[in-house]
């Protein structure tokens, strides 16, 4: 009986990883953007408590040039290296979420404007290592909201148009 719970349980957090996480990366994905956006929208409170929050974007200029001379495996390798860079200029409570091909955004919890700031620049700091190797580069915005209530999708909005 035991075992066959372990086993449920198991099968159960695998599929959970599935549902919410990108298959290349291992960062959120778009799905599991969607709940937490309907999980804000009903409760504008829940967001109240990670309030200053900021919200960074992030768009891979030059990934089809990689793709098309390359190869897609030569892509997939630089999308990783892009979130691996953009997860070790974040804290580990902050969201990445890979939107798209070439698109993340990052949900800075109780992080003003500043914050988003720094974060940004340390990820364009660390793009710049890499620029040479693949010849690319990499777009990024962001928006701060510190009042309640958030409206979370024109921050979204906002940091997109920054880009």
């Amino acid at each position: 009986m035991l075992v066959a719970i372990s086993s449920m349980q198991k099968f159960l957090s695998t599929l959970e990883n599935k549902a919410f996480k990108d298959s290349l990366c291992g960062c959120y994905n778009r799905h599991f953007l969607e709940i937490k956006q309907a999980e804000f929208a009903v409760s504008n409170d829940a967001l109240q408590e990670l309030l200053p929050i900021s919200f960074i974007m992030c768009d891979i200029d030059g990934l089809k040039v990689v793709n098309d001379t390359h190869g897609h495996d030569k892509g997939n390798e630089y999308i990783t290296l892009c979130h691996q860079i953009i997860n070790s200029s974040v804290h580990s409570d902050d969201f990445i979420f890979r939107l798209g091909g070439d698109e993340f955004l990052v949900i800075l919890t109780n992080s003003e404007q500043r914050v988003a700031q720094e974060r940004v620049t340390a990820i364009e700091a660390k793009m710049q290592e890499i620029k040479k190797e693949y010849n690319t580069s990499i777009s990024i915005g962001y928006a701060t909201a510190d009042k309640h209530p958030v409206d979370y999708l024109q921050l979204i909005k906002e940091a997109d148009q920054q880009m």
